[in-house]
């Protein structure tokens, strides 16, 4: 996954002219939906156009099979069946600027996109322990630390409904978020409830202790 590159200013008009006519704008949002944003490839815009985001499509990732494995042997134990990282829409659950976490993003390659959601169907985990546990599996072949990191993503999730009331908005000092939230969706994301976001955080955003939620309800 990639995260935006801070940058100020307007996006010029040649740029929202190239974004597909079914991502300018959001269609009718059910009362109670909340934004969660997606960092797609530009390449795939038009795919997600056509189509929007479908669990289907996730293709997941060869190199960390067993991985993924060893989570959904994790899940199985702690009741979490209904929730699979091989079949689910990964998002962040807010901007990637307010995620704090060192990822490059280039705006001639990346895209992201504003999508709503139920709040009370998705999940918020901690992505750093899927890393970490993958890389133990890869270089150090310690199973047994890997399914620590496996034991603990699924303890310590929780409803995006829950997360969003928390209120967790990429403070520096909120030690009760995760190192990496990332959002799992079991369901398809159709295009009325997507669009391309073109917004740029300020340097008095960035400096912000937090930002005010957005739901649905904003934006009707």
């Amino acid at each position: 996954m990639v995260i935006e590159e801070q940058v100020s200013g307007p996006v010029n008009n040649e740029n929202t002219h190239n974004i597909p006519f079914s991502l300018r704008e959001l269609g009718e949002i059910p009362e109670g939906f909340v934004p969660v944003f997606i960092v797609i490839n530009r390449e795939s815009m038009d795919h997600i156009a056509n189509n929007g985001f479908r669990t289907q499509d996730n293709r997941g990732n060869a190199r960390n099979q067993q991985a993924e494995e060893l989570f959904q042997q994790s899940a199985q134990e702690h009741d979490m069946t209904v929730f699979d990282r091989t079949k689910c829409v990964f998002a962040y659950p807010r901007h990637p600027s307010r995620i704090g976490y060192g990822l490059g993003y280039e705006e001639d390659k990346h895209v992201i996109i504003e999508a709503y959601i139920d709040p009370k169907t998705a999940l918020v985990a901690n992505g750093d322990n899927f890393s970490e546990a993958a890389t133990r599996l890869e270089y150090n072949k310690n199973v047994r630390s890997a399914k620590d990191y496996a034991d603990s993503y699924w303890e310590n999730a929780k409803p995006l409904e829950q997360y969003v009331q928390e209120g967790h908005a990429g403070q520096m000092d909120d030690y009760d978020d995760f190192t990496f939230p990332e959002v799992l969706i079991m369901d398809d994301i159709p295009t009325s409830r997507l669009k391309v976001n073109l917004d740029r955080p300020s340097p008095e955003d960035e400096q912000e202790d937090g930002v005010e939620i957005e739901t649905a309800e904003d934006n009707n």
